[in-house]
């Protein structure tokens, strides 16, 4: 790069007295000229004793966003958009810990390769290499999302770490975007989302607007969150919100006759995507066919409630569906 572009990275944080200090220090530590980005760390209302520590170690380095109460993902960062200044806006969720050239990789990556959006080389627990995170060590691998045919997003491993790939998925906990790209849609995350799969909307609406994406292997970030099978209060709401939000994505993206062929697919989404993982982490057959089962009750349920979402937005709109 001939220069280097001012950088906005907008870290939204709920609760994240243990993953913030980790988070933060790996992004001061970049091999990306200090005074050319800023962090803007957006509290989402948080109840712990994050936002005192956030004041009290880190005051001189970042711009700090109380907003005293939790919009929830999209409207979260929609929001922390407008105290940023630079040309490029990236995304990082709190719980993650970054190599020291993630910043300056995205960047190249937008720059050199001319894409609209980048998002990076993404690890998570349950990746072998995912214990040299706290080394901040390089991947042997690429690990990166696409969109699978049953239309939520899966991680996909490569065995090289040269170059960029193009992708039609956007990984949420890290990605970088033109300020440019923000004049020509009408919004970053659309916030009736809430949280899971704003992101998957967006890549979707990006695509459909001929904008590229593509992800750059040496933006590594190690992600320390996990999907696990616990059958509780929390995950059942969880995939409850993921199954709707994606059939609302694709609602919105596809034309109607289009969406009918593909409904099966999404209904069946959260019980694939179960039984995959569930195979991945060498469950076995048996108990991942019972895992992808145990889903399909909240399937029904998240389609009832798709359903009665965008009929309640068409009388509102007063619009024929």
């Amino acid at each position: 790069m001939e220069s280097y572009p001012f950088v906005s990275i907008i870290i939204l944080s709920y609760n994240g007295m243990s993953y913030l200090e980790n988070c933060l220090n790996s992004v001061m530590d970049q091999d990306y000229p200090r005074h050319r980005y800023e962090i803007i760390v957006a509290d989402n209302g948080s109840t712990d004793n994050s936002v005192s520590f956030l004041e009290s170690k880190y005051e001189k380095d970042i711009t700090l966003v109380k907003f005293g109460i939790n919009n929830g993902f999209a409207k979260g960062n929609n929001l922390a958009v407008k105290y940023a200044k630079g040309d490029l806006l990236v995304f990082l969720n709190q719980d993650t810990i970054v190599h020291n050239q993630w910043l300056s990789a995205l960047v190249k990556g937008i720059h050199d390769n001319n894409y609209d959006v980048c998002h990076s080389n993404m690890l998570f627990p349950r990746n072998a290499e995912f214990e040299k995170a706290y080394k901040r060590e390089f991947p042997e691998n690429i690990y990166y999302y696409e969109l699978t045919k049953y239309g939520y997003v899966n991680q996909v491993i490569k065995n090289h770490n040269e170059g960029t790939i193009s992708t039609r998925a956007i990984a949420g906990g890290s990605f970088i975007i033109k300020r440019s790209v923000l004049g020509e849609i009408e919004y970053l995350f659309d916030e009736k989302f809430g949280m899971y799969n704003e992101d998957t909307d967006l890549a979707l609406r990006l695509s459909q607007e001929g904008f590229t994406i593509g992800v750059v292997p040496s933006s590594v970030v190690y992600h320390f969150t996990s999907f696990n099978f616990k059958f509780n209060k929390n995950n059942i709401w969880k995939n409850l919100i993921m199954i709707r939000n994606r059939m609302m994505a694709y609602w919105k993206a596809l034309k109607r006759e289009d969406f009918i062929y593909f409904l099966p697919y999404l209904i069946f989404s959260q019980s694939h995507k179960t039984f995959t993982r569930s195979v991945e982490v060498k469950n076995g057959i048996i108990k991942s066919i019972l895992l992808a089962t145990s889903v399909m009750p909240l399937s029904i349920i998240s389609f009832i409630w798709f359903i009665s979402s965008i009929l309640k937005e068409a009388i509102i709109k007063g619009q024929y569906i």
